[in-house]
């Protein structure tokens, strides 16, 4: 699966705020494997975090020699929960690598400069410590041969014989029913 997410510097900021934004980017992630909505961390060494404009930078896995918290997705949010709502690259739940927070995206997505998963450096052109993202358009593009067609098309087909099932009516069951044995 490949994440691409476009970030944009707004000058309207006050100057303050306006220098914790990194320059005008496309920068995203690259996830091997099915990612689980589980508030767990999944992916493998193939993952990679990466930049693509308005330069190429690759930040790949620290082979074995690094932490495995490649990707982590929860999209259920529960008050008071310990587990971070949203999606993250690298890092811990405390502190995650590259971050898109589900419930404010404009004000706490970022991305840092280092963790322990990812090759230490700047994804960000004129990053350093932790870069607010002003996010103006997400794009993920799921990746898969034939095995993940033939699923698709699985599932399409129980969704439709599932939508079929529920536009059809039983006469003889509403019939029997014991509604109808009362009168």
């Amino acid at each position: 699966m490949i994440f691409l997410i476009k970030h944009h510097k707004q000058q309207e900021f006050e100057e303050d705020k306006a220098e914790e934004l990194a320059d005008d980017c496309v920068l995203g992630a690259f996830i091997n494997t099915e990612i689980k909505d589980n508030g767990q961390f999944g992916g493998d060494l193939n993952s990679c975090i990466f930049c693509i404009d308005p330069e190429v930078r690759v930040m790949r896995t620290i082979n074995n020699k690094g932490g495995t918290n490649y990707v982590y997705l929860n999209t259920v949010k529960i008050e008071n929960s310990s587990y971070a709502y949203g999606l993250g690259f690298g890092g811990s739940t405390a502190e995650f690598r590259f971050w898109i927070d589900g419930e404010n995206i404009q004000e706490k997505s970022y991305v840092g400069p280092e963790d322990t998963t990812y090759e230490i450096g700047k994804i960000l052109i004129n990053g350093g410590a932790n870069k607010k993202l002003n996010i103006s358009k997400i794009e993920v593009f799921g990746l898969g041969g034939v095995e993940a067609l033939i699923a698709r098309e699985e599932h399409r087909k129980m969704l439709d014989k599932q939508r079929n099932k529920q536009r059809t009516v039983d006469k003889k069951a509403f019939l029997e029913s014991d509604f109808d044995k009362e009168f």
